[in-house]
């Protein structure tokens, strides 16, 4: 008899019916395709503006707004973009979420939040966000 810990060899009896079945894989349901022109509007950003927030070329802006494919990792990008509209439209009345992005705020000592996005610091508007949504901000 063999050792619970031993792996078994295709030589051994039995080998095919102690492996494990085999799952078959299920689809991860595909998310609706990102519209980039809708997050960048609803962000109240020049194609500039969002392409510096993503640190995307300006050219791969509109290019992705005109209906070319979006790579992988800037739909990750795009999509946590998405998230902090979402957010931010959650918080601030629509048509001000692009001037409040635009400019110096003292919260951020003077930074404006998009300079903090460019910089890697998008958590402290998350936490800014978060303190909003929790009651935590006067």
């Amino acid at each position: 008899m063999a050792d619970i810990f031993e792996r078994p060899t295709q030589n051994d009896p039995g080998f095919r019916e102690r492996l494990p079945a085999a799952h078959p894989r299920e689809e991860m349901p595909r998310s609706a395709p990102l519209d980039v022109r809708a997050v960048r509007e609803k962000l109240g950003l020049t194609q500039a503006e969002f392409a510096r927030m993503g640190r995307f070329a300006v050219k791969s802006i509109s290019n992705w707004e005109n209906g070319e494919r979006v790579s992988k990792s800037a739909e990750l990008i795009l999509q946590q973009l998405r998230e902090l509209q979402e957010a931010l439209c959650r918080n601030l009345a629509p048509d001000t979420v692009g001037r409040w992005l635009r400019d110096p705020n003292p919260y951020f000592g003077g930074s404006s939040p998009l300079q903090l996005v460019e910089q890697g610091r998008i958590d402290r508007l998350w936490r800014a966000i978060y303190r909003l949504e929790s009651g935590e901000a006067s």
